[in-house]
């Protein structure tokens, strides 16, 4: 099996599990088409991720975005410049541009995470905005959390094997707001 196609199980497990956790706690989330709060300005990526991008913007040139998640086809205008504090990726009215190739850490945002504690072990994370503020993720079993760190080192180690195969520094990130930039010129 060939690194990318690798990427995409561990990219299609990611969003069996948001799907099944959504679906199971969808009267804790917020989450939904538009909030973009959790979108980070000068987010970076892996070149494996920075490679699944590139290609979607080559064949969804700036000015226009790709359909919704939802699947309602329009043509979005794309903003002419990155503005505000939000993602270079995100249009006038905070839908994702590259929905569907969106990076790992985005296809986790508003999930239930365990991520390492302060003096060992784990403890359970979420968007400030669903389960009210965190305070019922002691509801959730142990299953229904993504382990940040797992998710983390799988990524770095398929990077590192994607890198090697290209010829590129190991490691190496690429801002968003680059790839961008890269394929509005």
């Amino acid at each position: 099996m060939s690194i990318l196609n690798e990427y995409g199980v561990l990219r299609n497990r990611i969003d069996s599990h948001s799907d099944r956790v959504l679906a199971a706690w969808e009267q804790h989330f917020a989450c939904a088409e538009g909030c973009s709060g959790c979108c980070q300005r000068d987010l970076s990526v892996f070149a494996i991720e920075a490679h699944g991008i590139r290609a979607w913007l080559r064949e969804h040139p700036p000015g226009l975005r790709a359909p919704s998640p939802t699947g309602v086809s329009s043509a979005l205008p794309v903003l002419e410049e990155p503005a505000g504090p939000g993602c270079a990726m995100l249009d006038s009215v905070g839908r994702c541009g590259v929905y569907p190739v969106r990076p790992l850490i985005c296809r986790s945002h508003g999930l239930p995470l365990a991520v390492p504690s302060e003096g060992g072990g784990l403890r359970g994370d979420v968007c400030p905005l669903n389960f009210d503020g965190g305070a019922a993720l002691a509801e959730l079993p142990s299953g229904d959390f993504l382990s940040v760190e797992t998710v983390d080192t799988v990524l770095a180690a398929l990077d590192l094997r994607f890198s090697e195969e290209q010829g590129l520094p190991p490691g190496e990130r690429f801002r968003l707001e680059e790839l961008w930039d890269e394929a509005a010129s």
